[in-house]
Parts: C-alpha cells; structure tokens; sequence
C-alpha cells in the first residue's frame, strides 16, 4: 500500500473530530473548551489513571494479573469494565468539574466529540502516520532499515503489520473510529444528564455497562478467540444503539436539564 494513502486516512481521522466540532460550533453554538475538556479528560482517564491499573493488573507479575490472564474470559470482563469505569467516570468527573457551570445538553456533545475526537486521533491518526515512515522506511531498504530501528521481533510484526494493510482496510477501521465518535458523543449525552439530574443518576451506571459490552468482544478479538470483521460490525450495532438510547434520554430529559441548576 503506498504511503501517501496511509497519510491521507491519518489526515482523515485526524481531521474527522475536528471538521466535526466546526460544524458544530457553527450550527449549533458549541463550545471548543468544551472539545477540549473531553479531550483532556480522556488523555488523563485512559492514558493516565487506567493505564497505570493496566500495568499492576495486566503486565506485573502478581497474583492478580495471574488471575486475570489466566482465562480470556476473566481479561475480557476486567477489560470491558476498566474501560467503562475509566472513561464514564471521566465524563461523570469533568460534568462535575471542569464543566460544572453549564447546563446547556450541547455542551455534551462538544465533549463528546473531544473525548471520541482524541481516541481517533491517537488509535487511528496517530497510528497510521508511524505506520506510513515505516513504509517508505520498508520500501527504501527492506526489513533491515525496520531492524536498525527495533529489536528484529518489532520489525517482523510491523512488517506482517503493513503487508496486512489495503485502502479497504483503512476504509473499514476509518469507519470504525466514525462509530466509535459516534458511540463517545451518546455516552456523553447520558452522563451528562445523569450529573445534572439526581433522579437519572442511573443513566452513569448504564453508559459504564453499555460502553465495557462495547469493549468486551474487542478483548476476545485482542486474544484471537474472535474475527476483526465481527468487531467492526459489532462496533456499528452497539453505535445505532446508543445514538437510539441517547436520542430518547435527550428529548425525555429536556424539561429537567433546563431547569436543574448545573450543581444539582
């Protein structure tokens, strides 16, 4: 695959979330701090606190990560849940915080194109843009030039990586990082909602066990027990899902939102 098109679907990816908050600044009266928030927030929730529980619970050798990777099923459980926790609570926290004076619903989807907006960037943006110098790295010298950067087991998967990639692919997993944005902006509307309303707190427990079943088979499939082509479709359900679950909670929650104060 020629590497001006992985630069041109990182581009994409990276420009997706972004052309997207625009449009909805401009039409809608979205705010870029608010993007920002989301952004923030997920870069310290993921990359930060749940990583560091991924490295105890995961990587260091002790009774615990023995436990949780001795069974694909009791990883994937940890590691729909982790996620759901990390991520929810994160929304739930920055509600509560950072974005405590606002009680316009908007302001949810701003975060949430943020905080689904800076996980594309960084699984498929970012990713895409390393994999496109190791292209032309690998074009120019073959696997040797790949060696003289990394140990030869690196270069061989990245190697195996990049023969395995097409402009199909790239179409699906950009399709993918779209229902995954998709997903994050609906996650954000009920969390929001559940932070502004006491009596619809239940929507934050709920956005954390919809968003570890989004998670979950993407862990069987890290393990090889599922395809990627069944990820990808799971992907686009669980997205029609939450777009139909946050579509009712919006319309349902209009009256109290307007009329809570933001610390309720």
């Amino acid at each position: 695959m020629p590497p001006i098109l992985l630069f041109l679907f990182a581009l994409v990816a990276i420009a997706i979330p972004i052309v997207g908050m625009a449009y909805w600044k401009r039409h809608a009266g979205g705010k870029w701090k608010h993007f920002f928030v989301g952004a923030l927030i997920f870069i310290v929730f993921v990359y930060g606190l749940e990583s560091v529980m991924h490295l105890f619970c995961l990587t260091m050798d002790n009774p615990i990560s023995r436990f949780l990777n001795g069974a694909v099923w009791r990883y994937a459980l940890y590691a729909g849940l982790a996620a759901g926790i990390f991520e929810e609570t994160g929304r739930f926290v920055a509600f509560k915080t950072l974005m405590r004076k606002t009680s316009d619903k908007k302001s949810a989807i701003s975060y949430g194109l943020g905080h689904g907006g800076i996980d594309a960037i960084m699984v498929m943006g970012a990713s895409y843009l390393v994999y496109a110098v190791f292209m032309i790295i690998y074009n120019s010298n073959g696997i040797d030039g790949l060696t003289q950067l990394m140990e030869n087991e690196g270069s061989q998967t990245i190697v195996t990586t990049l023969e395995s990639l097409s402009p199909g692919i790239c179409c699906v997993a950009l399709l993918e990082r779209l229902c995954a944005i998709t997903f994050h902006i609906c996650a954000s509307v009920l969390v929001f909602v559940a932070a502004r309303d006491s009596k619809r707190f239940w929507l934050y427990p709920l956005a954390i066990l919809l968003h570890a079943a989004l998670d979950i088979p993407a862990a069987f499939c890290q393990k090889g027990m599922l395809p990627i082509w069944a990820i990808e479709v799971y992907v686009a359900v669980m997205a029609v899902v939450m777009v139909v679950v946050a579509r009712k909670v919006w319309k349902l929650s209009s009256p109290s939102i307007e009329n809570c104060p933001p610390n309720h």
